[in-house]
């Protein structure tokens, strides 16, 4: 057996709270205070199903050390089928911020300027020791961990951890001249600035082929996604949620996934001025929620916005305010004429943006009309 597996992992965050989760129902909210733990979970049943040697985690175990002690006493216990199948778990010092209480449950802590060496025996272990330095020809891997790469590895595989909060691989690498640099990034995603999927790396050194690759896996339990939707044709308010809802890609590829969307509307949309209340954004997000079943479908509807670039074609409220207002408001105002059904219609189309400001003081001016 030539290849050495290990689960690569930056941040496990452990304590960490999800943010930007507004007026959520208590359902959401509780998968939410879970997603931290059940993707380290899902980061160990990842490392069991590849038979993994070890796990390297490079980053913070805790977002807070106040919550070390807590999380200590549970990892110990999610790491036990680890512990069963020989998986060891390898740490930084900044990792463990140097807790005993976490230290504890590490089989190697690797202090600053350290490097990880590891080799396949003939009996089929893995053996693990830390270093300062990369010169050991015995090694199979080496693995360094920091922003800079060291200069050279004599020779050796060598997977260099670059720390961060987001994976630098979406699906595969692959090394270049036996070296590859890699970030697994965190296993949850905690705020909707942190959109996309989070997971681990599954890394694969081959001493036979003198290869490395690195495998994306997901583990997160909630997603944060932002998606712009762009209709090439005239959408009008009463049909705008159900075409968003044919034709969003984050609908179509849900999963057993929670994924909090935001969405972003470009096109141009056709309203009549007694409806404009309906294009607010939280009309909008009401409607897509009851079609969503209140986001039991997987999707959690979060945000609803238009584009810079949507235009609002407006029908049955004339007027200079209307016009001045547009005027203001998007930049552009136009007159042209329409048909439907049987008669010609004269449209009001506005310039870029449909802002919130906007289709209030529409709201207000057909209320006082």
């Amino acid at each position: 057996m030539s290849e050495i597996c290990f689960i690569h992992t930056d941040q496990l965050r452990l304590g960490g709270p999800v943010t930007g989760l507004a007026y959520t129902p208590d359902w959401l909210r509780q998968r939410a205070a879970d997603s931290v733990r059940h993707a380290v979970r899902n980061m160990i049943e990842t490392a069991v199903s590849h038979r993994a040697d070890f796990v390297l985690i490079s980053g913070p175990m805790v977002s807070d050390p106040t919550d070390a002690e807590a999380a200590a006493v549970w990892l110990q216990t999610q790491l036990e089928p680890l512990r069963r199948r020989g998986i060891r778990v390898v740490a930084t010092a900044e990792a463990t911020r140097d807790l005993a209480s976490l230290n504890r449950l590490c089989d190697i802590v690797l202090r600053r300027n350290e490097v990880l060496r590891a080799t396949r025996r003939d009996t089929g272990s893995v053996d693990l020791s830390s270093s300062v330095t990369t010169n050991n020809a015995t090694s199979d891997l080496i693995i360094s961990i920091g922003q800079s790469a060291p200069s050279s590895s004599y020779g050796n595989l060598w997977y260099h951890v670059v720390p961060a909060v987001r994976s630098s691989v979406e699906t595969e690498a692959v090394s270049n001249d036996r070296r590859l640099s890699a970030s697994a990034g965190a296993l949850q995603a905690l705020n909707s600035s942190e959109t996309g999927e989070s997971g681990c790396l599954v890394v694969h050194a081959d001493r036979s082929s003198q290869r490395l690759r690195a495998v994306f896996a997901a583990t997160d339990a909630l997603r944060f996604v932002t998606e712009q939707v762009h209709f090439n044709h005239i959408v009008s308010v009463e049909s705008l949620t159900d075409e968003l809802l044919r034709t969003s890609q984050t609908i179509r590829r849900s999963d057993s996934r929670t994924v909090v969307v935001n969405w972003v509307v470009d096109g141009v949309i056709a309203n009549d001025s007694d409806q404009v209340s309906r294009l607010e954004e939280q009309a909008l997000l009401t409607r897509l929620r009851e079609a969503l079943q209140a986001g039991h479908k997987g999707v959690w509807p979060q945000s609803l916005k238009f584009s810079g670039q949507a235009t609002l074609q407006l029908t049955g409220l004339n007027g200079a305010a209307v016009e001045e207002l547009t005027e203001v408001a998007t930049g552009h105002v136009q007159m042209i004429e329409t048909d439907h059904l049987i008669e010609r219609r004269s449209v009001l189309q506005s310039g870029r943006g449909i802002d919130a400001a906007y289709l209030a003081g529409l709201t207000n001016l057909s209320r006082s009309a």
